[in-house]
């Protein structure tokens, strides 16, 4: 019986793959199968996928076409046979006991488990962890757990964590094709309403790899950063608001939102050098959205005090694309 699948999608990573299925060939646990999406690797990662699939029959290898993060995990979701399906990605790694540890939790036939993460590499000269709490979550109808889940910070990521399959193929979901950056955070925002129990575990098992940048961040399309964090944030009210409307959670999506619009402001008055009059323009373009126009009506809830967050406030929107052009990418 597979209790386990293990979606691992692969593309030019033969300098980390061999670590990453290393790790799960030493399992403790050993109800689960590998799968590994070779998504058209032009590197040696198709060999060394192939060479795991030859070491143990629970690794199963697919080389399709290259189509793209998301692509290769939907393939790797329509293949798995699990009764739980975790995401590894091939530059990461895991404990020994990772499995095992996450399987535990599962115990009450829980739909979602969350597990900490410890990050390391990139710029960063040692690694930092996030650490989460042993307990249960009742989030079909209590509204604080809810609130507690979606606000856990390795909410946004598919990686250490257990998704029950049944509850994904019932529901048809998949990660967006079209999505090159959040793909992440919007199935996890999809998957959400059509679960109730979540158990989160104190565990550290997940190991990520930072500092390898993706083709978006590197193209720094804050514009089209901006409309996909503006749709996240719209799918995450939806799904708020269906359990309570507490003053914390309306002060919880105000300030997100606040952040969502003059985080990237920031950084497209930076990165991609406007004009004056262009800021401007672009400014009033995204004043006539649903999302701003919401935002501009709850201000009084947004828990920030720069200057730029009091323009906001007191409605003195004609002054804020002057302040983004003077002070370029700097936070009053």
């Amino acid at each position: 019986m597979i209790t386990i699948s293990v979606i691992i999608p692969v593309y030019n990573a033969e300098k980390y793959l061999r670590k990453c299925l290393e790790s799960l060939l030493n399992q403790s646990f050993k109800h689960f199968e590998v799968i590994i999406v070779d998504d058209g690797a032009k590197d040696g990662s198709s060999f060394i996928c192939d060479e795991y699939a030859e070491k143990d029959v629970r690794f199963n290898v697919y080389h399709i076409k290259n189509g793209g993060v998301s692509n290769a995990r939907n393939y790797g979701i329509n293949k798995a046979k699990g009764t739980y399906i975790t995401f590894i990605d091939s530059d990461d790694f895991v404990s020994v006991d990772f499995l095992e540890n996450l399987i535990k939790v599962t115990r009450n036939n829980t739909d979602f488990v969350l597990s900490g993460i410890s990050y390391f590499g990139g710029d960063y000269s040692d690694s930092k962890t996030e650490k989460l709490t042993d307990r249960e979550y009742d989030i079909g109808t209590n509204f604080q757990d809810c609130y507690s889940v979606i606000t856990m910070p390795t909410i946004t990521s598919p990686c250490c964590k257990l998704y029950k399959r049944e509850i994904i193929v019932k529901h048809k979901l998949s990660f967006n094709n079209n999505l090159t950056y959040g793909e992440d955070r919007d199935f996890n925002i999809r998957f959400l309403p059509n679960i109730n129990t979540v158990c989160s575990c104190s565990y550290i098992g997940y190991h990520y790899r930072r500092g390898i940048a993706t083709s978006l961040s590197q193209s720094k399309d804050y514009e089209k950063q901006l409309m996909v964090d503006l749709d996240y944030w719209s799918k995450l009210y939806t799904f708020l608001t269906a359990k309570g409307d507490e003053e914390t959670l309306l002060q919880f999506l105000a300030t997100k939102l606040f952040h969502i619009f003059n985080d990237r402001f920031i950084q497209i008055t930076q990165f991609q050098d406007l004009s004056f009059s262009n800021i401007q323009k672009l400014f009033r373009e995204y004043s006539k959205t649903p999302q701003f126009n919401w935002l501009y009506c709850n201000m009084d809830k947004v828990n920030n005090r720069t200057l730029i967050a009091k323009f906001y406030r007191w409605h003195l929107l004609f002054l804020v694309p002057i302040i983004y052009n003077i002070q370029k990418c700097k936070y009053l």
